[in-house]
Parts: structure tokens; C-alpha cells; sequence
């Protein structure tokens, strides 16, 4: 009797998963199919091309090679699609599992991604954005590597380190000394840091003795020479995103509702932006944290909005997620979002 319950649960399920994806209509007038194409416009909204017709799974999308190519992240391989052939792209695998964040280095030559080979825990690997010099920089066993990101001189990367024991931290790999240095643990500060309170998103800020990060409901500053932890919004939550040159920042600001903030890395200048947003949202700025774009599930709308720091200019660009910017601002890549109604016989 046990084992039919369970059957009847696992193919209810099922129906559940078909019924989401494929949002059949209960008047049997048709169904909707959902296609993610990989798309390129103008900040402006114009000028738009799709570069693959469903580009369902994509995990991040970045400009590189000038700005002539597209590496698209998929679950443990990527893709380095040609702008202006599409048709030309190279495919290369990860030989890892359970992919987690990724960042590209500011110059966009090297791409660091968290994974597991095998049953290990997550380590940090780098590969070049062609696909070359793929390689493990931890091989920690007994520690998972998450959420990495450079330092504006793609020197080092930051990025949140968990031990078997429980104890979270934050560290930084140096790359030109291969190694890894912890930067703050739970275990070094229980008087001020709530142990139940995660590490997230951790950045650098505009020089290498700065990191920025979220932890618990506050967001921070850290002072790495010193150690001084510095609050500078008392109501930040992730996601938190800062630009390529470390001084701005922007983050989701807890209320009802909640907002967008953006504020300089210093903790000066902050400013709630105008607009609704939900707590299912991402961000990416521009590399000098000019120009801010927001991708709001509110209400499944999956709209992908662009919004000068300053909160003016805000404009509707695409339904679609992962967008980001090119390096000179111009163009914007993103997965698009498309429901094709089929119409019952």
C-alpha cells in the first residue's frame, strides 16, 4: 500500500512539472510553449536579434572579445557564440557538477566558476573564456568554495568558503601567489557575527582592502588590513551586485514593499529607486555603475527593466532574464522569453 502512495505521489508530480512548463488551459483551447531564445539590443530597446532560438537553461551570459562574442553559461559547459554569425559557435564542457555562481574577470578573459568533481565538496576553478587552461585552484576536501567575484584588477577573487564543521567564512584566492587567504570567519568574531547569519555575495570594492557583502539582514564593509566591519544599510538582503570598478553598488533594501538601492561602496549617496519590485529579482550593473539592470519576477511579468543610477530613465527593455551589459554600455545580451499559444484541434 505504501509503495502505490508513493507511485501516486511521483506521478502527481510529474503532471505538476507538465502542467507548469507547458501551462495547459482548462477550457482545452490549446496549450502555451515557453522558449528562451539568447538575445542581443540595444540599451535603448532597439536593434534586437535573437542568436539562438531557445537557449532554455542558461545560467549567465557575458560580452566578450571585444565585445564580438557571447560566452553563455549553461549547467556545466558554455558557449562562445560569434554576434554577427551565430552560427559559429564553439562548445566546451566543464568537467564538473553541481555548477554554482560565476564571474568573468574585468578584462573578460577569464571566467571563475564553483563545482564539484566527482562526490568532493565545491571547489574554485578558473578557465580562460575560450575554453583554455581549465584549471582547479583549491582542491579543498573539506571545504566548498561559492559566489566568487575579482578584484578590479582581476588579481584576486573573493568569495564565501563553508567547512564540514559548520563554520562559514570569507576568503580571497590570490592569483599571483596561488593561494588562498581567509578574511573573516564565524569562528574569529561569534561576539558580532550571528552564526545562524550566512556570508553572501561578496565583492571587492574600488581597491583590494575593501570587501563588501551581505550577512544576515545587514549589508557591510570590511576592512581587510584592520578586520573593522562597518554596517552600512541595517535593512540590505541579497542579491547585492557592484561594478566592475568597485564604487557602486546596488542591492535589495528589505521592506514592504521591498525597494532597489544603490548606493557608492563608501556607504555614501544611497538612493531607493522609484518602482515596483519583488523579492525574486537580479541585478547587473554597468562597469563603471552608471546604468542598472533589473530583472523582476513581480507577478511572473519576467520583464527585464534598465535604469540610470541617478533612478532616472527608467524604461521597459524585454521579457527575459540574465541580462547584462557590454562593455561599452551600448548593447545588452540576455535570455529572452517568449509563450507560443497552440491552438487545440
Amino acid at each position: 500500500m505504501k509503495t502505490i502512495h508513493k507511485l501516486l505521489i511521483l506521478a502527481l508530480g510529474v503532471v505538476l512539472l507538465i502542467l507548469i512548463h507547458c501551462d495547459f488551459s482548462t477550457d482545452t483551447e490549446g496549450w502555451v510553449e515557453e522558449k528562451y531564445p539568447l538575445r542581443i539590443m540595444d540599451v535603448n530597446g532597439e536593434n534586437a536579434k535573437t542568436l539562438i532560438e531557445d537557449g532554455f537553461g542558461t545560467a549567465a551570459l557575458y560580452f566578450v572579445a571585444n565585445d564580438e562574442k557571447i560566452l553563455a553559461l549553461w549547467l556545466n559547459s558554455f558557449s562562445l557564440i560569434d554576434i554577427d554569425s551565430a552560427a559559429d559557435r564553439q562548445n566546451y564542457s566543464l568537467p564538473i557538477q553541481r555548477p554554482g555562481l560565476a564571474a568573468l574577470s574585468p578584462d573578460g578573459s577569464l571566467l571563475a566558476i564553483t563545482g564539484a568533481e566527482g562526490d568532493n565538496v565545491s571547489d574554485l576553478y578558473i578557465v580562460g573564456f575560450d575554453g583554455s587552461n581549465f584549471r582547479n585552484l583549491t582542491h579543498s576536501p573539506d571545504v566548498a568554495e561559492s559566489q566568487p567575484s575579482f578584484s578590479v584588477d582581476g588579481k584576486k577573487i573573493v568569495l564565501t568558503t563553508s567547512a564540514k564543521t559548520g563554520d562559514q567564512s570569507i576568503s580571497y584566492y590570490d592569483l599571483e601567489k596561488d593561494t588562498l587567504i581567509q578574511i573573516l570567519s564565524h569562528a574569529d568574531d561569534p561576539a558580532t557575527l550571528n552564526p545562524d547569519y550566512y556570508f553572501w555575495y561578496p565583492y571587492f570594492g574600488p581597491d583590494d582592502h575593501t570587501i563588501l557583502f551581505i550577512a544576515g539582514e545587514s549589508l557591510y564593509s570590511l576592512n581587510i588590513s584592520t578586520k573593522i566591519q562597518t554596517v552600512l544599510d541595517p535593512k540590505a538582503m541579497y542579491p547585492l551586485c557592484v561594478s566592475d570598478d568597485g564604487r557602486k553598488l546596488v542591492y535589495l533594501k528589505r521592506g514592504d514593499p521591498p525597494a532597489v538601492a544603490i548606493m557608492d561602496a563608501d556607504g555614501s549617496g544611497m538612493l531607493e529607486l522609484d518602482g515596483d519590485v519583488s523579492y525574486s529579482c537580479e541585478f547587473h550593473l554597468s562597469k563603471d555603475g552608471r546604468k542598472i539592470l533589473i530583472y523582476n519576477r513581480h507577478y511572473d511579468e519576467k520583464m527585464i527593466y534598465i535604469v540610470n543610477s541617478d533612478g532616472t530613465g527608467r524604461k521597459r527593455l524585454a521579457r527575459g532574464a540574465n541580462a547584462s551589459f557590454s562593455s561599452d554600455e551600448a548593447r545588452v545580451v540576455f535570455s529572452g522569453y517568449t509563450a507560443i499559444v497552440h491552438k487545440s484541434e
